[in-house]
């Protein structure tokens, strides 16, 4: 089981107009993290590297007693965002180790 992105996200960079998909990104670190009082949060990161090496985008998201909540896309680099249509989907709850 993992999470993964869908959808997609637009970017300005400098005139240029990209339009990156979520099957684009790499998951980099998705693991369970323990939150206090015996609860744990399964936490992932999404990043994209611009294949110019002009910007970097990442995205967080976390999984909570079966909620998912997707994070604010981040931009480093040259570049902003215009449209940001990502969303996050799993395929069920990721297996504890």
């Amino acid at each position: 089981m993992s999470l993964r992105l869908e959808g997609t996200i637009e970017v300005d960079c400098e005139g240029r107009e990209d339009i990156i998909d979520g099957q684009q990104f790499s998951l980099e670190e998705g693991d369970w993290r323990h939150i206090g009082e015996g609860d744990y949060q399964y936490e992932a990161l999404f990043v994209y590297s611009d294949p110019e090496e002009a910007y970097k985008l990442q995205v967080q998201a976390t999984l909570f007693e079966g909620q998912l909540t997707i994070y604010p896309a981040t931009l480093t680099g040259t570049g902003r965002i215009v449209k940001d249509e990502l969303d996050v989907v799993s395929d069920g709850e990721p297996e504890r180790d």
